[in-house]
């Protein structure tokens, strides 16, 4: 472990150990991982670089994050609702009840830029997006990159 995680294990900006470490208690066979933080911060220069305008330096959303990481294993990533259809919603999560709209434009994390580059990156029709939610965005493992 390099210094830089040990000092983030021992004074993270949230407290998200003590709930890993009693998950891990609970569940000890099931897989669970942690992103190390420089991994957001690389997500949030990804989002900088393809946007045109200063993006306030927040972490990347989870939806996001996972988009990304999924890229890297899948040949192909389908992500529904990401980019909201027609079927607009104010609700935050799809399995929550909690509604603001700021879940959908972003309060916090750079959801405008994250779903502009992900309209960028989709490869299906305009139907899809906005009648069915679905975008479909190749792997890198496919793409020339």
């Amino acid at each position: 472990m390099d210094l830089s995680v040990k000092k983030w294990y021992k004074k993270p900006d949230f407290d998200l150990f003590s709930s890993y470490w009693l998950h891990r208690e609970i569940y000890p066979e099931q897989y669970f991982y942690i992103l190390h933080p420089e991994v957001l911060w690389t997500a949030w220069d990804f989002i900088q670089s393809n946007t045109l305008v200063p993006v306030e330096p927040n972490p990347p959303s989870s939806g996001f994050l996972g988009i990304l990481l999924l890229l890297h294993v899948c040949d192909t990533v389908d992500v529904y609702e990401y980019v909201p259809s027609m079927r607009l919603t104010k609700r935050c999560h799809y399995f929550d009840v909690h509604e603001d709209i700021g879940c959908t434009l972003g309060d916090w994390h750079p959801l405008a830029s994250e779903k502009l580059i992900s309209l960028t990156l989709n490869e299906g029709s305009d139907r899809d997006i906005f009648v069915t939610g679905k975008i479909q965005i190749t792997g890198f493992n496919k793409k020339n990159c």
